[in-house]
């Protein structure tokens, strides 16, 4: 079982799928975090060449069998629902994109989950 490291009290995880991608590691990813987090954020990570409606589907599909989280389909917004929802002590943390840049243009307008974060820290 995981354990919370260093004094994080909580567990935000921001993680999305992507479109075009092998969909049978979907679930174990769900269970992953679902394990590891106390609470997680599923959001897109790239549409590629899926449909949104098929995303969203699949999105509400896995969120609908964990229930310990929320969809955000904007990944702008997932992010700065997780850094608004953390407390004093608590971990975000943000996977799938790394380094990349979005390829789909988010309310934010920021390019990639650094800036976004950048972005938000700034306002706080």
């Amino acid at each position: 079982m995981f354990k919370h490291g260093a004094g994080a009290n909580q567990v935000i995880h921001v993680f999305g799928f992507r479109g075009s991608r092998d969909p049978s590691k979907r679930k174990a990813m769900m269970d992953k975090s679902a394990k590891v987090s106390d609470y997680y954020i599923l959001t897109l990570d790239d549409l590629n060449n899926s449909t949104m409606s098929e995303m969203e589907e699949t999105l509400n599909e896995f969120h609908q069998n964990y229930g310990k989280g929320e969809v955000i389909y904007d990944r702008t917004k997932a992010i700065e629902r997780a850094i608004e929802f953390a407390e004093d002590g608590d971990w975000v943390v943000i996977t799938g994109k790394g380094h990349e840049s979005y390829k789909e243009e988010f309310e934010l307008g920021t390019s990639n989950d650094l800036e976004t974060v950048k972005t938000f820290k700034r306002q706080s």
